[in-house]
């Protein structure tokens, strides 16, 4: 995180566009944020989008905005948020899910420093610093035909990569402080936070606190609260989360030991516990495409089991 602290300082000196890469939920649009905020354009707006949120359509008219007529409902002129966001900084987020057709528009922009609102035929300038993130691997993304090799190494001027989590897992203990402020917390729950392997990364931290503290109710943060909060008793090891992609590895990481309910056999504690995780992961990553991708599956077979153990589950009981 040092080393990442040094990059954002390099960049911000000068006007290159950055890649910033990582998981979902370790913190890209804060890097953004600083090299914003540390750089000449910090007097500036900074503007950001998810790319992958909106329909094609809409993310064009939302970038680069319309004229009135331009498409049904545009009862008005719209600038988009490249011209909002002149003198200063544009966020890209999520630039892997781009459509292929944006992706020749936006290299355009790039290169010219014009943009062309929709259903407009006069170009405009415009003085804006693009930094872009993603969790995709761009190179594969190209390889495959999924995103522009020339848009990528424009975007690549520079890149920062944000590490996961679980490859920083001593920094754990000084974020729960920060994200706890005056709420105290039993060693033992701090200590079973730091070995949870977190894939959704800094932002299921955060959300994590938030929940801990409404447990608490204005109290200390006891053990208890947290095994409750992750499902968890035994200790999740950081270093059984490898980031070499390999998936069975990655499944590997949701197994967990845990307590059996009065009356509960087995079978029944094994699909409570498995099913418990894998809705963890959906919630915390971001929805089933998200905790697929984390965990090496197919999001149909993530739905698949996700199913299966709830049946199982309804038989036992």
């Amino acid at each position: 995180m040092r080393e990442v602290e040094q990059e954002i300082l390099l960049t911000a000196g000068g006007d290159i566009t950055v890649l910033i890469t990582g998981e979902s939920g370790a913190g890209k649009e804060l890097v953004a944020q600083s090299i914003h905020r540390y750089s000449k354009r910090a007097g500036g707006p900074f503007k950001a989008i998810n790319c992958g949120s909106l329909t094609e359509t809409l993310l064009e008219a939302r970038l680069f905005g319309h004229i009135k007529g331009a498409f049904t409902g545009a009862s008005g002129a719209r600038s988009g948020l490249f011209e909002a966001a002149n003198r200063g900084t544009i966020f890209l987020d999520e630039i892997g899910d781009m459509p292929m057709s944006l992706q020749g528009y936006l290299l355009r922009v790039l290169q010219e420093r014009t943009i062309l609102p929709v259903g407009s035929h006069t170009e405009r300038k415009v003085d804006v610093r693009v930094i872009a993130a993603t969790n995709k691997d761009l190179q594969r993304e190209v390889k495959e035909g999924h995103f522009r090799q020339d848009l990528y190494y424009r975007l690549n001027e520079f890149s920062i990569r944000v590490p996961a989590l679980r490859e920083h897992p001593s920094d754990i203990p000084l974020l729960v402080r920060h994200f706890l402020g005056p709420v105290e917390m039993e060693k033992e729950g701090l200590a079973m936070l730091s070995n949870y392997h977190w894939p959704g990364n800094v932002r299921e931290l955060k959300a994590t606190i938030k929940r801990l503290t409404l447990r608490a109710a204005g109290g200390a943060i006891t053990t208890a609260h947290v095994r409750r909060e992750i499902g968890m008793k035994g200790a999740i090891t950081a270093e059984r989360a490898t980031t070499d992609g390999h998936s069975q590895q990655r499944r590997d990481v949701i197994i967990y030991t845990g307590e059996l309910r009065k009356g509960e056999s087995f079978d029944s504690h094994f699909y409570r516990q498995k099913l418990a995780i894998y809705e963890d992961l959906v919630r915390s990553t971001g929805g089933h495409s998200k905790a697929a991708e984390w965990l090496g599956l197919d999001p149909k077979a993530l739905h698949h089991r996700i199913r299966r153990l709830r049946r199982q589950l309804s038989r036992n009981y």
